[in-house]
């Protein structure tokens, strides 16, 4: 093959990995931007990208705190921060909680003061009075805070500095 012919082949395969690599820049560009949008929306740093089941303790958190504080709550719990309803049944009472979360196959259970979560394998605290609740989660390592009003439930999460609101 002639120089001239070297050269020409050289600038097409330049000229074709360079769109190649311009397309792959481009897709890994539109996942990382959609992956900071989620993380942007849902303000909680480990639940959209390494632990999206923390979203789901805060619907069965939301759940008992309201269940706690007076006896009409449905099993259903809409948490507004995924768009959809979560299945949370079982007993609660102020010595003993034992739900099932149907959305994750996950079972809360213990004293409201020590909860365990078998879906995740981690610890949560919950403290309730009258409509204001606070606790601790130890497998996220995030203090939350929340109140309870009716049928709504917000709970703050004070390492994001973000409330997440919850009908049930």
């Amino acid at each position: 093959m002639a120089e001239e012919e070297w050269s020409a082949a050289v600038d097409v395969i330049a000229e074709v990995d360079a769109g190649v690599l311009q397309s792959l820049i481009s897709e890994l560009s539109k996942e990382a931007n959609h992956k900071k949008a989620l993380w942007t929306t849902r303000g909680h740093k480990a639940a959209t990208l390494e632990n999206p089941d923390e979203w789901q303790s805060e619907a069965c958190i939301a759940n008992i705190a309201a269940r706690l504080s007076g006896p009409s709550v449905n099993s259903a719990v809409y948490d507004h921060t995924q768009g959809k309803h979560i299945h949370v049944s079982g007993s609660v009472s102020a010595t003993s909680v034992n739900v099932y979360d149907h959305d994750r196959g996950a079972h809360v259970t213990g004293s409201p003061a020590n909860l365990y979560d078998y879906g995740r394998g981690a610890h949560i605290s919950l403290n309730l009075n009258g409509t204001r609740f606070s606790g601790y989660d130890h497998g996220s390592g995030n203090h939350y805070s929340g109140n309870i009003n009716g049928h709504s439930v917000t709970i703050y999460d004070h390492e994001s500095g973000q409330h997440h609101h919850f009908k049930v």
